[in-house]
């Protein structure tokens, strides 16, 4: 019976040298911003704090085009008693409609998307560049989108909020970055 490592090896050898390309930068890619997250961004907020404070603040000025405007406004802190993460309370008539915590300001859909377009090494510079800035402005918006519809929810139709939050939602975000994906590697001679 041969070792795990040497079973590793055999397997390892008849993967494409493209996909272990893939493979070794998605690892490396991950490592580093895990680290990189949990060490310095995380527990001082550096990336989590201004755009969580954004995504709440065009949510709640995208929920006044549909709303009262004087009905909204927002309170830094916990959002509920059970979370662990800071955020910010979008409130109309002082009672609190939905929390933006870190978690929800897409900063992992972003990272998720850009590290796959680094991690593919037949697309040039410019085209990933591209992609990037189209990819993440994207995100963000049917981000902010996505928790306008939550809040409307909360307000209107409340016992729908979970299966959209916990499933549609996430599935739609996904299915879009994919297709984002698809369609970088896919159009012909690499250009927009």
């Amino acid at each position: 019976m041969t070792s795990p490592i040497v079973q590793f090896k055999s397997f390892w050898s008849e993967v494409p040298r493209e996909v272990q390309k893939f493979l070794i930068r998605a690892l490396v890619i991950f490592l580093v911003w895990k680290c990189s997250y949990h060490i310095f961004f995380r527990p001082y907020r550096i990336l989590d704090l201004p755009l969580t404070t954004l995504t709440s603040e065009h949510t709640t000025k995208l929920l006044m085009q549909f709303y009262s405007k004087n009905l909204f406004k927002l309170r830094i802190g916990k959002p509920t008693n059970n979370i662990d993460y800071f955020g910010i309370s979008i409130l109309k008539d002082n009672k609190y409609i939905l929390g933006v915590s870190d978690p929800c300001n897409a900063l992992e859909l972003f990272i998720l998307y850009v590290s796959f377009l680094f991690c593919i090494s037949n697309i040039t510079l410019s085209r990933r560049l591209i992609f990037i800035v189209f990819g993440t402005f994207l995100i963000y918006i049917l981000n902010i989108i996505r928790c306008v519809f939550l809040a409307m929810l909360v307000i209107e139709k409340n016992w729908y909020v979970d299966i959209a939050h916990h499933y549609l939602f996430k599935l739609l975000m996904y299915f879009i970055i994919f297709s984002l994906w698809v369609w970088c590697i896919k159009t012909k001679d690499n250009t927009c």
